[in-house]
Protein backbone atom coordinates (compact mmCIF):
# COMPACT_ATOMS: atom_id res chain seq x y z
CA UNK A 1 0.00 0.00 0.00
CA UNK A 2 1.11 3.53 -0.69
CA UNK A 3 1.37 6.06 2.15
CA UNK A 4 -1.76 7.81 0.82
CA UNK A 5 -3.72 4.56 0.87
CA UNK A 6 -2.55 3.88 4.42
CA UNK A 7 -3.64 7.36 5.53
CA UNK A 8 -7.02 6.90 3.86
CA UNK A 9 -7.49 3.51 5.53
CA UNK A 10 -6.49 4.98 8.90
CA UNK A 11 -8.96 7.83 8.40
CA UNK A 12 -11.79 5.40 7.60
CA UNK A 13 -10.94 3.32 10.66
CA UNK A 14 -10.88 6.43 12.84
CA UNK A 15 -14.24 7.57 11.42
CA UNK A 16 -15.80 4.19 12.26
CA UNK A 17 -14.30 4.25 15.73
CA UNK A 18 -15.52 7.80 16.39
CA UNK A 19 -19.03 6.83 15.31
CA UNK A 20 -18.93 3.76 17.57
CA UNK A 21 -17.72 5.82 20.53
CA UNK A 22 -20.62 8.25 20.17
CA UNK A 23 -23.12 5.39 19.73
CA UNK A 24 -21.90 3.78 22.97
CA UNK A 25 -22.43 6.95 25.03
CA UNK A 26 -25.31 6.67 27.48
CA UNK A 27 -28.31 8.49 25.87
CA UNK A 28 -28.71 10.80 28.87
CA UNK A 29 -25.03 11.78 28.79
CA UNK A 30 -25.19 12.23 25.00
CA UNK A 31 -28.15 14.58 25.40
CA UNK A 32 -26.33 16.58 28.08
CA UNK A 33 -23.19 16.88 25.96
CA UNK A 34 -25.17 17.97 22.90
CA UNK A 35 -27.20 20.46 24.93
CA UNK A 36 -24.00 21.89 26.40
CA UNK A 37 -22.53 22.23 22.91
CA UNK A 38 -25.74 23.88 21.68
CA UNK A 39 -25.65 26.33 24.58
CA UNK A 40 -21.99 27.13 23.96
CA UNK A 41 -22.66 27.64 20.24
CA UNK A 42 -25.70 29.78 20.94
CA UNK A 43 -28.10 27.32 19.29
CA UNK A 44 -31.49 26.06 20.37
CA UNK A 45 -30.94 23.35 22.98
CA UNK A 46 -34.19 21.61 22.04
CA UNK A 47 -32.62 20.70 18.69
CA UNK A 48 -29.74 18.92 20.44
CA UNK A 49 -29.91 15.78 18.26
CA UNK A 50 -28.62 17.76 15.30
CA UNK A 51 -25.28 18.18 17.12
CA UNK A 52 -24.50 14.45 17.29
CA UNK A 53 -22.28 14.74 14.17
CA UNK A 54 -20.32 17.45 16.00
CA UNK A 55 -19.49 14.98 18.77
CA UNK A 56 -18.43 12.46 16.13
CA UNK A 57 -16.15 15.08 14.56
CA UNK A 58 -14.65 15.89 17.96
CA UNK A 59 -13.93 12.20 18.58
CA UNK A 60 -12.44 11.87 15.09
CA UNK A 61 -10.15 14.82 15.81
CA UNK A 62 -9.08 13.27 19.09
CA UNK A 63 -8.32 9.93 17.44
CA UNK A 64 -6.46 11.59 14.57
CA UNK A 65 -4.44 13.63 17.05
CA UNK A 66 -3.44 10.51 18.95
CA UNK A 67 -2.46 8.75 15.73
CA UNK A 68 -0.37 11.66 14.42
CA UNK A 69 1.24 12.70 17.69
CA UNK A 70 5.00 13.04 17.39
CA UNK A 71 6.78 11.15 20.16
CA UNK A 72 10.18 12.08 21.52
CA UNK A 73 13.01 9.54 21.40
CA UNK A 74 12.90 9.40 25.21
CA UNK A 75 9.19 8.55 25.17
CA UNK A 76 9.71 5.83 22.56
CA UNK A 77 12.52 4.34 24.65
CA UNK A 78 10.40 4.52 27.78
CA UNK A 79 7.49 2.71 26.11
CA UNK A 80 9.89 0.11 24.71
CA UNK A 81 11.31 -0.58 28.18
CA UNK A 82 7.81 -0.65 29.69
CA UNK A 83 6.43 -3.10 27.12
CA UNK A 84 9.56 -5.26 27.23
CA UNK A 85 9.18 -5.77 30.95
CA UNK A 86 5.63 -7.16 30.66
Amino acid sequence: MTPEEIKAADRRADERTAKEIVQRIDPHILENQCRAAASWLGRDEENWKSLTPLLEAIELGRLTGMRNRVRTPEEIESWYRYLSSR
